[in-house]
């Protein structure tokens, strides 16, 4: 275990054990489609950074062998700080609560994914009762997709079809895509069936015959 040496006064020899902290990565998915922007509550990941100790702990934006600490993450910013990349790097100076310049330093990795774009849905309506209704999404590289709809309608196909189709079908279809664990927000399609009619009564006679001339 990491530990420093101090002489308290003279001729005593006192051996302060120094702060263990970890190192800890956290990983979100983006708050909007095509950026990086996620926000973390950094003082809840104290207890996992100081290693379950009874240690304190300062947060701060750089930290380097030469300078040590600088730019400390304050107030508000420690419940809701602001990642805008895919990776940043935050540190955290561990120390202890009694002999508080017995310090280390941890680093809070922060990943970030980016949520997916909202499909665009689409669809082959209007369409007759008894036909087939055939969705569309746009297609999201790698991404998975889940339908929902009318009639408890479900589907994880990218363009799923309806057979045989009922008014029962009829109504708003929503798509999300799903890429790295992240879901973006919905598309959604308005489906119309419109009923078919049915075959016409054909009526036989009474017909005139042709008068001779």
């Amino acid at each position: 275990t990491p530990s420093k040496c101090r002489l308290a006064k003279p001729g005593e020899l006192i051996v302060v054990q120094l702060p263990n902290p970890n190192d800890v990565s956290k990983e979100k998915c983006s708050e909007t489609a095509g950026s990086y922007l996620a926000h973390f509550n950094l003082t809840s990941y104290e207890s996992e950074i100081k290693n379950n100790q009874n240690n304190t702990v300062k947060w701060y934006r750089a930290w380097s062998s030469s300078t040590g600490f600088s730019n400390e993450i304050t107030g508000a910013d420690l419940t809701n700080f602001a990642a805008a990349n895919s990776q940043t790097i935050v540190y955290a100076k561990v120390c202890d609560p009694v002999n508080t310049t017995v310090c280390s330093s941890a680093e809070l990795t922060l990943n970030v994914k980016e949520k997916p774009g909202a499909p665009t849905a689409g669809s082959n309506s209007p369409v007759c009762t008894g036909t087939t209704l055939n969705l569309t999404a746009s297609a999201i590289t790698s991404a998975t997709y889940g339908w929902t709809g009318p009639n408890n309608f479900t589907s994880s196909s990218q363009n799923p079809s309806i057979s045989n189709v009922t008014a029962a079908a009829a109504g708003t279809y929503n798509v999300e895509a799903t890429l790295n664990g992240c879901t973006g927000s919905p598309g959604s399609t308005l489906v119309v069936v419109n009923t078919t009619p049915g075959a016409p009564t054909v009526t036989a006679g009474p017909f005139c015959s042709a008068e001779n001339k």
